[in-house]
């Protein structure tokens, strides 16, 4: 065994550390030497044997042996599947304790990427979510392999090969009938998962709204594959008509993912059973989408999300807003009321047909548009005195960053699922707008992802 005093570990060798930071990739962080090394799990407070995998000059990776001597923040697991899936990053780290941390890992982001001073910047506690475990309305289960064999669950962390769940205490509702019945589908069908060239079998999305009007569990489920011939279209149809008829489901739809990125998005929709939209409450706010379009999937965590963002508006003086990545009008809608122009843009057709909709019964003068916000924009009137953003988690289209600095309106609330996009967009924004306010919201429990708002002002200088 190699002593702790080596300034760079070899690959190979056994050390014992003591962990003291979560990683943003859901495993840990210990010191050696001054040396950063990276552990694919552990909490923090945890002393552990480690093998070193990986050594460079200013960091190492090592994968955990054995645990030493417990974290003060361990708590029993709630997963049976926690020590092999990679849906959740952290199910024997108590709540408060994950909460710390983003709460944390969010303030320091903001101000090392994003340069906010916060001796000037009011930063608010992080809001926990309402639910720790069957918060999530949406699934997203994957077709792949597990052993050689065809299977469906979710992904091992940073791997491609498939755990077999048979239900996940994240959903809002029970799926394991759903999945048992699938698996077997797939078996007397001998379907094949897509493994990025060929097979057919990619996602199995689960969506489980929690509101009904009239009481009776919702369940749309989409089934994504690759192109297909008419064999395999009807067994997918096959499938369908059995979670409909056995497992709650009440709306079933078949899409066709030609694209290779493994992603949880139907390019065409080729079939659709029974309900094929989802309705959800958001605090007041009725909102209806497609099965392919975004909603958030916390919906007790994204209300106090919104509630947040009114909040932040209600601090200036706004007549007029902007929406910009608006979806199904989610922020923007939350936020009409009578003596509000509100405007939204969105890329997607789809989304925006639904937020004219969802905007039909609502207060205030409220029309989406489809575009480029970048060159939507410019032909936008009258002027806003706010623009809100909730871009995907790679953040503000450089074309979005521009138009807010072309047309200054006086206030920017910018909402992003990752701190580190956020931070670089402020970075960018610096050069015309102040970070006023910042807090951080937990719609992922579980997992190192979370929620942020941020309201900008246009600075005097």
């Amino acid at each position: 065994m190699t002593t702790d005093a080596q300034p760079v570990p070899a690959a190979g060798t056994i050390h014992t550390l003591t962990l003291h930071d979560l990683a943003v990739t859901g495993g840990s962080v210990a010191r050696l030497s001054g040396l950063a090394v990276f552990l694919d799990k552990g909490l923090p407070g945890e002393t552990l044997r480690c093998r070193i995998t990986e050594s460079k000059p200013r960091f190492a990776k090592a994968e955990v042996l054995e645990t030493v001597t417990p974290s003060p923040d361990e708590v029993p697991s709630f997963c049976p599947f926690g020590d092999r899936c990679g849906g959740c990053a952290w199910t024997t780290l108590s709540y408060p304790a994950e909460l710390a941390w983003k709460e944390r890992h969010v303030k320091e982001t903001l101000r090392r990427i994003g340069k906010v001073d916060f001796s000037a910047t009011e930063y608010l506690p992080i809001t926990p979510s309402p639910r720790q475990t069957g918060y999530r309305n949406k699934m997203e289960f994957a077709f792949g392999l597990e052993d050689g064999q065809p299977a469906l669950g979710l992904r091992q962390r940073d791997s491609h090969a498939v755990v077999s769940i048979e239900e996940c205490a994240l959903c809002a509702l029970p799926v394991k009938n759903i999945l048992a019945l699938t698996r077997q589908w797939m078996c007397d069908n001998t379907l094949m998962p897509f493994d990025g060239k060929t097979g057919f079998c990619r996602f199995l999305v689960v969506r489980c709204p929690d509101y009904s009007l009239d009481g009776t569990p919702r369940c749309l489920v989409e089934c994504i594959t690759a192109p297909g011939n008419a064999k395999q279209a009807q067994a997918v149809a096959d499938l369908g008509r059995l979670l409909m008829a056995t497992a709650g489901v009440t709306g079933f739809c078949h899409s066709i993912r030609a694209d290779r990125a493994n992603v949880a998005y139907g390019e065409r929709v080729v079939l659709a059973l029974g309900e094929t939209t989802v309705t959800e409450k958001f605090g007041h706010l009725l909102l209806e989408a497609p099965a392919q379009a975004f909603l958030q999937a916390n919906t007790g965590a994204a209300t106090l999300l919104y509630e947040h963002v009114r909040a932040y508006a209600e601090r200036t003086q706004t007549k007029t807003l902007w929406d910009i990545y608006c979806g199904v009008g989610g922020i923007a809608l939350f936020l009409a009321r009578e003596g509000l122009t509100v405007r939204g843009m969105e890329t997607v057709a789809e989304a925006v047909r639904y937020a004219k909709k969802n905007a039909a019964a609502l207060p205030g003068d409220c029309a989406f548009f489809r575009g480029d916000a970048g060159a939507k924009t410019a032909a936008l009137s009258p002027a806003p005195d706010l623009i809100i953003t909730d871009p995907p988690r790679a953040g503000m289209a450089a074309a979005v960053r521009d138009a807010i600095l072309h047309h200054r309106p006086a206030a920017v609330i910018a909402v992003s699922c990752d701190a580190a996009s956020l931070a670089r967009d402020l970075a960018v924004l610096g050069s015309a707008y102040s970070v006023k306010s910042a807090r951080a919201v937990d719609l992922f429990p579980h997992t190192p992802h979370v929620e942020v708002a941020a309201l900008l002002t246009l600075s005097s200088r």
